[in-house]
């Protein structure tokens, strides 16, 4: 059985800050508002306006100190004296999402599942373009940790182009405790690596997949090595000695997408 042992608020809440973020969210009917903050000195056209659209979607405007404003933005530098905290549709604990899939009656269970999960990717920007590739290449979603990994803030969200209220996030405490949860589940589980002999393009995978891509400088932490089932490479030239990590992330979503459209197109199933 699979526990979660860390239940977090932000495993169901991405905070928004800033005026212009937290308006356009106001915008979007999509979007699920839990709550709303402006800071008790924040003034101007922009607070108007965002004050009217929550009065049209009955959302609670509530007026507090700037000091608690940045408390819960935990960027007072760009928070602007305005906060929201939306529920998007598709996040939710990793613990959570692996336990309902467990409950379904057999014939109701998917047939494949492929995620990638983050090891420490700390810039926003490249956590924003892999969640925006993630959806495009028809992945199933991704495992965003909170620790190592920023939170999604209007930085990743921007990036994102605003798919991350889209794509399905899986959040967990760490990456080890993830990576444990989905192998009792019956994940594979695949390591990017630069000196791995298997490359993904030689490789049949399982249909319940997880390709961890490690971080910025250093690549897949040592702690999390033991967890890897099956290294696999994405083949360079030199003397390129490799590729941004968001940039490696739509080399694997779109050659299994390449790989999924080609087998169904033969024999229609994607793993042999």
């Amino acid at each position: 059985m699979i526990t979660n042992k860390t239940k977090h608020p932000r495993d169901k809440f991405i905070t928004v800050y800033g005026r212009k973020p937290v308006l356009e969210a106001l915008f979007n009917p999509d979007i699920i508002i839990d709550k709303l903050l402006i800071a008790n000195n924040a003034r101007g056209e922009f607070i108007d306006e965002i004050i009217k659209q929550a009065k049209q979607r009955n959302v609670k405007v509530s007026r507090e100190s700037p000091k608690y404003i940045t408390r819960i933005s935990r960027n007072g530098r760009h928070d602007q004296g305005v906060v929201v905290d939306v529920i998007p549709p598709a996040m939710e604990a990793l613990s959570t999402y692996l336990e309902r899939q467990q409950s379904h009656p057999p014939n109701q269970k998917p047939q494949t599942r492929q995620f990638l999960a983050l090891d420490g990717v700390k810039n926003p920007s490249n956590v924003g373009m892999i969640i925006r590739t993630c959806l495009a290449a028809g992945f199933d979603g991704i495992i965003l940790p909170r620790k190592g990994c920023p939170d999604l803030n209007p930085l990743v969200i921007k990036a994102s182009a605003g798919t991350a209220f889209y794509t399905r996030v899986l959040r967990c405490a760490e990456l080890s405790e993830a990576l444990q949860q989905l192998r009792q589940a019956n994940y594979t589980i695949y390591g990017l690596s630069g000196t791995a002999t298997s490359t993904l393009y030689n490789l049949s995978f399982s249909p319940f997949s997880v390709f961890v891509l490690g971080n910025e400088t250093e690549g897949i932490h040592s702690d999390h090595h033991q967890l890897i089932d099956t290294w696999v490479s994405i083949p360079i030239n030199s003397p390129a000695e490799s590729l941004n990590v968001a940039s490696a992330a739509a080399v694997v979503c779109f050659e299994l997408k390449r790989q999924h459209l080609e087998q169904r197109s033969s024999n229609g199933s994607l793993y042999l």
